[in-house]
């Protein structure tokens, strides 16, 4: 049975009810396509346009209109179909959305220090973004990490300032039992209780997660007392962004949208409508002022529609589509706007450059044939039907998400001597480094000496390595080796004025020669787990890097050709001062502009050891708080 037949089985299985919170009229949800006659009845002007209704799109757009006499439009190219497929909603089917009709696809150019090859990209194309199609786990990284953001001229976005929006946006639940009897370490006090996300443990963990639980412990790490507390560093079961009475996924779609649309007249939302570029009229002072966007309907490019917006326009497109949308308005590098054939309105040479992702490789390790792993939905009906059953009562392995993480400094998985190496390759700022991005080298290069997190360890109970699949009716456990902190540095830039085209996305793969040698180092680490005792119930051998990688120069090799990424991109309309290639101000104002701001990771000037999600959420929350003081 394949994935899709899997998929097409829980959705008729389960019959869940839809809660698109749709209300067809002047507000609440329209579909662009099909309602298109609609939009002639609508207003054309709003206070606010945020185009893109993803993870931080729609919780700001949630808090603005908490004040009625706010009015939001936001546009989204997806649809509003939260349900549509059951891995939006199911976290055990978390990853079986990649490559359908709501995941954007992107794929990078052919990366010269990885093979040459070109990575698969995954985005949400759907309201509610990559919340509806990432992996629900909920850490937020070092509180050094967002202090660095400080010290790179961000006032008022350290760890202190940022944490109590982080727990504005989030509703956690405390652990209530498993059938393993694992007591998950938490801190209450790190967590809200009132926020619109939920945040809980599964009522399911893997056995053969207990055993890597074990054996990381075993090899020196200690237990994180909270992920989500500032100090990250250990291994912990972490919570999943999954509401506990319906074992469902919390999206910011059913988590802000939902609970509000039907009492917010002051909210319109748009879906299946593309943004092609933002405009503006007379400048004032020397400044760009935005007063609206162009859009199109996505199955017709030419049909262009114009909406106002008396107060703001504001970015929330991604990491990719954000950088695209600003160089299609005029804003960017001049050479690579008229390259494009776009005359430049705001000089900004910061535009898509900065990107900053967690590259990662992924040890395969097959179970022996007792274990459990959901590679047995594919191909034993039998197992299938018992995790229908089992789901159905809120219980068993669908209700699981990623639980097992460990983040790791250098002191838990480098020895002396490959510490000093690391330190060497480090020390000479390379030749493609700006300025800017030299003083973010040596802020991470502190993290690398001192105890802050470097390489996540990331469990996942399926064959989730660089081949296609494993073996029909064989159990799998893959553990990534995720670096937190790339040395490299890369650049996303339109390569045309057609808003239908992707943008060129270069992540520069282990241009930095550290980066390799840490995940190389990261994968030799999971292979001294993998040897541990604790483990040897359940792992039969190791498939991928697998025995005939073996010394430093042959692991380094396979992370050419295996490094991936972790699906955690930021930092491409950088909050940084102008002259270290920002280009959005911490009011996130873009430079050169009185009125277009950015609310989305591509703010983030300095990435961070977490799950992105949350600092999405944190990013809005606090983005709403200084635009609803103006």
């Amino acid at each position: 049975m394949t994935k899709s037949s899997i998929a097409t089985t829980f959705l008729l299985a389960l019959s869940l009810p839809l809660a698109l919170g749709q209300i067809v009229g002047p507000f609440g949800i329209v579909d662009v396509v099909s309602n298109l006659t609609l939009l002639a009845t609508l207003a054309t002007s709003y206070q606010y346009i945020i185009v893109g209704g993803g993870t931080s799109g729609l919780a700001l757009a949630s808090r603005l209109t908490e004040d009625p006499t706010r009015t939001v439009l936001v546009i989204e190219a997806g649809t509003a179909a939260d349900n549509a497929l059951p891995g939006v909603f199911i976290p055990g089917l978390a990853g079986t959305t990649f490559h359908t009709n709501i995941d954007w696809n992107f794929t990078t150019t052919a990366q010269e220090d990885a093979d040459g090859r070109s990575i698969y990209w995954p985005r949400g194309k759907i309201l509610s973004g990559s919340s509806a199609l990432n992996f629900m786990v909920q850490t937020r990284g070092d509180k050094a990490e967002y202090d660095a953001w400080n010290a790179l001229g961000n006032t008022g976005w350290g760890w202190s300032s940022l944490f109590p929006f982080f727990k504005k946006s989030e509703h956690f639940y405390p652990p209530t039992g498993n059938n393993v009897g694992v007591t998950p370490a938490y801190t209450a006090s790190a967590h809200g209780t009132t926020g619109p996300v939920d945040a809980s443990y599964p009522p399911y963990v893997s056995p053969q997660f207990v055993g890597l639980f074990k054996a990381i412990r075993n090899l020196g790490v200690s237990q994180a007392a909270d992920m989500s507390a500032g100090s990250g560093a250990g291994v912990s079961w972490t919570p999943s962004t999954v509401d506990p009475s319906t074992h469902t996924r919390a999206t910011s779609h059913s988590s802000y949208i939902v609970p509000n649309i039907a009492t917010r007249p002051n909210l319109l939302i748009l879906t299946s409508a593309k943004v092609a570029k933002v405009t503006f009229g007379t400048s004032v002072n020397g400044l760009a002022v935005a007063n609206g966007v162009t859009l199109f309907p996505v199955d017709d490019p030419t049909n262009i529609i114009t909406f106002g917006a008396s107060r703001e326009v504001i970015l929330s497109a991604g990491s990719i589509q954000t950088p695209q949308l600003l160089e299609l308005s005029g804003i960017g590098n001049p050479t690579v706007l008229s390259s494009a054939g776009i005359s430049a309105i705001v000089n900004l040479t910061g535009v898509g450059e900065n990107l900053q992702d967690h590259p990662a490789v992924v040890n395969v390790l097959k179970l022996k044939p007792n274990a459990t792993s959901l590679d047995a939905l594919s191909t034993d009906p039998t197992a299938l039907a018992a995790a229908l059953a089992a789901y159905a009562t809120g219980n068993g392995i669908l209700t699981q998400g990623i639980d097992l993480i460990s983040y790791l400094p250098t002191s838990s998985f480098l020895s002396s001597s490959d510490s000093a190496k690391a330190a060497s390759l480090i020390a000479t700022p390379p030749s493609w480094a700006t300025s800017g991005q030299c003083k973010q080298l040596v802020l991470e290069a502190g993290f690398c000496a001192a105890q802050t997190p470097v390489i996540e360890l990331v469990a996942i109970n399926v064959y989730f390595g660089a081949n296609a699949a494993g073996e029909p009716g064989v159990p799998y456990m893959s553990v990534a080796a995720c670096l937190q902190h790339a040395f490299s540095r890369g650049n996303i830039h339109i390569t045309s004025s057609d808003p239908t085209a992707d943008p060129a996305i270069d992540p520069n793969y282990l241009k930095h020669p550290v980066d390799a040698f840490f995940l190389a180092k990261g994968s030799q680490f999971i292979r001294k787990i993998t040897a541990n005792s604790a483990l040897a119930p359940y792992v039969d051998s190791e498939v991928e890097p697998g025995p005939s990688v073996q010394t430093d120069a042959q692991f380094t090799s396979w992370v050419k050709g295996a490094v991936r990424t972790e699906y955690h991109p930021v930092g491409t309309a950088a909050m940084l001062p102008r002259a270290d290639g920002g280009v959005v101000s911490s009011k996130l104002i873009v430079y050169g502009t009185s009125n277009l701001r950015v609310v989305d990771l591509s703010i983030v000037p300095l990435h961070v050891s977490a799950h992105v999600q949350s600092v999405a959420y944190a990013i809005a929350e606090k983005a709403a708080s200084l635009i609803l003081a103006t």
